[in-house]
């Protein structure tokens, strides 16, 4: 704590775990405080004695400990012992920073802790914060299910929402009381391995409270929520309301990790260590836990209201105690740091030259054997604009979020922007990744240090991104002015939804092209829940408390009327694929291999701002296969002709390997087809007739071909 807590208490409670402490808002009115009150007082009060319990100041780490130990405490049957700590007075309970399980309402409460705050109930178990006591070596059955071990060339990433997966009716699962949760996802590992992904990336699943939204959307005039949950009030306890039962959340969620792992699909965590929600943290140090004015007032980097001082000692330490437990007793596989710009902050607010925290990060992670192989991926910017994009400090040991990609992809896909950018993104960008500082911590080369994407939880779905060319986000009730405005988009023709076939079919090629654009960069791809589907959020790009179909799942869209997956998805997920089967799409080295053309492959490229045509081959002359893509971001159609041996003698020189053989091109995809001929396996592609091998390609279109000698 900090020097202005004088008075701590421990609150101790004898709980049933089988009651639900469920209300509804009739029962709840009509009943007299009292009876709820009795639900959350505390049955036993502990009094610390600063003389007795408290440790002097640490001059090191800075503030105080308070210690007390309980011996053979007798917990009557059918009885679980909870607690929690009453600064200065027991009247107002905050909970431990380091608690494992939280005693929240599981989830079929979701979002009625609303309800209680609108009674002016506050002693209700729904408000009051508790905290179970979780065993040390409390036991669970991972059965020998060992951790896929990906490596990162294997990586792709699905960034999903643990509630909004499965929320939906329409995910039919067999029990329905496991909507919403981490049990719901194992219902739907079978759609998560028929799409290809290798990881999940879980939105903040740390316990926050859904409720911290005092909104009313002003169209529907419904409650308006913290759905995407990035305002944690605990690092190490997971959301009560994801779990099916009281304080069955742990249990759960180790359960969903080791069917994912018997999946052989990893976890990935997006955590949120730059600001806290709750009022834990402020009571018990807040000097300690947050960047503070010199009035004593949050700093906001974050653009959350606060700012966790990530390099003060106490902060430093439970990050990484965090990171240990889950990746440690939880089995997680990696961590994406939502603004993780906030982590290099010193206590002024001002970037550090070298961060403590960032740097026994990097040596936790580095020399731990059972720590080396976890996934470290980073958001590298905030919202007070440091930005860290290819300069992330120890970024040897560090992937980024390159926003880069986004945003030039985007732009190059609409036809608005010349060639010069995306060969660059595609290649793996190497101006961001290949440092040339060996031997040093700040050392990449290699592309996996990029994790690509054209779309995430903030920001257009890929149907919006074609769909729209401004953000509607009148439903946020902040008057439009949340979100990006430039969002880099073209509605083809018309904004929002339409019948015109011809702007239909546009949208159409255009998500296609950005989804191979996606599957043959060089880095690590990423794709966000719902796009295999076509997901709209009806241009709403910072739907972040939204807790409706704009951000649900909808499976009923995944499938067509005779019940069988969409042609999209079959596009979608035979892409992801499509990369994993061929190695020279996941190559952990920039393109080496390559050769980039003009329409004529036998001619030297035309590069600058206006030239749109992008095309490259990509050759593995020991396995004797070579892929060629095209993109045609225009208006008009061409033709191209594809290379031959004789176009690429210097890869063989190279390789030290004759460049002979009878070659053969065979077309797999094309997005300017209708399905199933928009991707079409190996063995039903016809070859190209030639040499010379000519083809003609559409406008606004791209092609990928495989040729074998």
């Amino acid at each position: 704590t900090d020097e202005r807590v004088t008075a701590l208490s421990l609150l101790l409670y004898l709980v049933n775990p089988e009651e639900t402490c469920d209300v509804d808002a009739e029962q709840l009115l009509a009943s007299p405080a009292t009876s709820l009150v009795a639900h959350s007082w505390p049955d036993y009060a502990l009094s610390l004695n600063p003389r007795l319990n408290r440790t002097p100041e640490d001059s090191d780490a800075g503030g105080f400990t308070w210690r007390v130990q309980l011996d053979n405490i007798m917990v009557p049957a059918g009885k679980k012992l909870l607690y929690a700590y009453g600064v200065n007075t027991f009247h107002h309970p905050v909970l431990d920073p380091y608690a494992r399980l939280i005693d929240s309402p599981a989830a079929a409460a979701w979002g009625k802790k609303r309800l209680v705050a609108a009674a002016g109930v506050r002693m209700h178990p729904y408000v009051v914060p508790r905290c179970y006591t979780v065993p040390a070596d409390a036991a669970f059955d991972w059965e020998g299910v060992p951790a896929p071990g990906r490596t990162m060339r294997e990586l792709v990433i699905y960034e999903m929402h643990v509630r909004g997966f499965t929320i939906h009716s329409s995910s039919r699962l067999s029990n329905p009381d496991h909507r919403g949760t981490f049990l719901g996802i194992i219902e739907k590992i079978p759609h998560l391995v028929a799409l290809g992904v290798t990881a999940v990336e879980l939105l903040p699943m740390f316990e926050f409270d859904e409720t911290d939204c005092s909104k009313m959307n002003p169209v529907t005039l419904e409650p308006l929520y913290n759905y995407w949950g990035y305002g944690s009030e605990s690092f190490f306890a997971p959301m009560g309301r994801y779990g099916v039962k009281r304080g069955a959340a742990l249990d759960e969620f180790k359960l969903m990790v080791r069917e994912l792992h018997r999946a052989k699909i990893e976890v990935i965590l997006d955590v949120v260590y730059n600001h806290a929600s709750g009022p834990a943290f402020d009571s018990l140090a807040r000097t300690h836990y947050f960047i503070l004015s010199e009035h004593g007032m949050h700093c906001n980097y974050t653009g959350c209201g606060n700012t966790m001082a990530c390099n003060q000692p106490i902060t430093t330490e439970m990050v990484l105690d965090s990171m240990r437990y889950w990746a440690l007793e939880m089995q997680v596989d990696g961590f994406r740091f939502d603004i993780a710009t906030i982590l290099g902050r010193g206590a002024d607010g001002r970037p550090m030259d070298d961060p403590p925290c960032i740097r026994q990060m990097f040596e936790v992670f580095s020399m731990e054997p059972a720590l080396k192989s976890k996934k470290l991926i980073m958001e590298p910017w905030d919202a007070d604009h440091l930005i860290k994009i290819g300069s992330f400090w120890y970024g040897s040991r560090f992937s980024e979020w390159n926003a880069y990609f986004r945003d030039q992809v985007r732009d190059y896909i609409k036809g608005t922007a010349g060639n010069q950018h995306i060969a660059t993104r595609l290649a793996g960008s190497a101006d961001l990744y290949q440092s040339h500082l060996a031997g040093t911590v700040k050392h990449r080369d290699s592309p996996l240090f990029s994790v690509n994407f054209i779309t995430a939880h903030d920001g257009f779905t890929l149907r919006d991104l074609v769909t729209y060319n401004v953000k509607h986000n009148e439903g946020n009730a902040e008057n439009n002015t949340d979100g990006l405005n430039e969002n880099i988009s073209w509605n083809c023709g018309a904004e929002g939804p339409t019948e015109d076939l011809a702007i239909v079919r546009l949208r159409m090629q255009q998500m296609k092209n950005f989804h191979v654009a996606l599957m043959v960069a060089r880095g690590i791809p990423m794709v966000h829940m719902g796009d295999e589907y076509m997901h709209t959020r009806a241009g709403n790009n910072n739907p972040y408390n939204q807790d409706n179909e704009l951000n649900w799942f909808l499976w009923d869209e995944l499938d067509d009327i005779r019940g069988r997956k969409t042609d999209f998805f079959h596009f979608f997920s035979g892409m992801i694929h499509l990369r994993r089967r061929y190695a020279l799409l996941t190559a952990d080295s920039f393109f080496s291999e390559v050769k980039w053309h003009a329409p004529d492959a036998a001619l030297p490229p035309e590069w600058g701002r206006h030239s749109k045509f992008l095309a490259f081959s990509l050759w593995d002359v020991a396995a004797r296969y070579a892929l060629y893509v095209a993109f045609n971001p225009s208006h008009l159609p061409l033709q191209v002709t594809l290379p031959t041996l004789e176009t690429v003698p210097e890869l063989f020189e190279a390789a030290g390997v004759e460049a002979s053989g009878s070659l053969v091109w065979k077309r797999l995809v094309d997005t300017a087809f209708m399905a199933p001929y928009d991707l079409v396996d190996e063995e039903r592609a016809d070859p190209l007739l030639g040499p010379p091998f000519r083809y003609d390609l559409d406008l606004y279109s791209s092609a990928l071909f495989l040729a074998t000698w």
